[in-house]
Formats: structure tokens, sequence, C-alpha cells
């Protein structure tokens, strides 16, 4: 089975942005070129379905909202070769915590 991330994605003018950042630097650093996006919660190996259900309960719960840009920041890992570090704040917490209890069986390592 294949394994699923949630993502939250940028409004369409920071998306634009960010998009053009992070393609620059991906060449530069010879990195994967990705489109920006916040992974909320990771590694769900479950049937698409039933996930699609879950996240759209999640998103109708929740209104566009803003986090705050710690840094632009370079690891070694292939999923965090290039990344911007944010703040967790109120609703990302939340957001994480709804994940937790929805998601929790189907989260899988390795």
């Amino acid at each position: 089975m294949i394994s699923f991330s949630i993502w939250l994605t940028l409004e369409k003018e920071s998306r634009s942005k960010y998009r053009e950042m992070t393609q620059s630097m991906s060449k530069r650093l010879e990195a994967p070129i990705f489109e920006t996006h916040c992974t909320l919660y990771g590694h769900l190996k479950m049937d698409i379905e039933i996930m699609k259900l879950l996240v759209h309960d999640l998103a109708e719960n929740h209104n566009q909202f803003s986090v705050n840009v710690k840094k632009l920041k370079t690891g070694y890992s292939y999923f965090k070769s290039l990344y911007v570090s944010v703040a967790k704040n109120e609703i990302l917490n939340q957001l994480n915590n709804s994940c937790k209890n929805k998601f929790s069986g189907s989260r899988r390592y390795g």
C-alpha cells in the first residue's frame, strides 16, 4: 500500500513567490524540486478514498490561516533537503492533534 502525507498549501500569491525561490534553491543545491507546502501529517498507509473523506472533514472545519516563517533550512534527508521552518501556532497544533486522533492507527514508518 502507498504511503501518503497530508499537506497544507500556500495561498496563491505566496505559492508563486515560494515556488520561484524553491526552484532556484533546489537547482543550486541539487535538491529535488517540489511544490512548497507544510506537511501536517505523514507516513499514512490507508485507503485513499477513506483518507479523502477524513481530510475533507478536517478542511471543512478550518479556515485559511497564517504562520510565521522562521527561516529557510537545508537538511540531509530526501524529504528535508530544502525546507522552510515555520513557527507552530494554535491552529497548526489543533490540526495536528486532529490528525493524531483520526490517523494514529494508519501511521507507519519504515
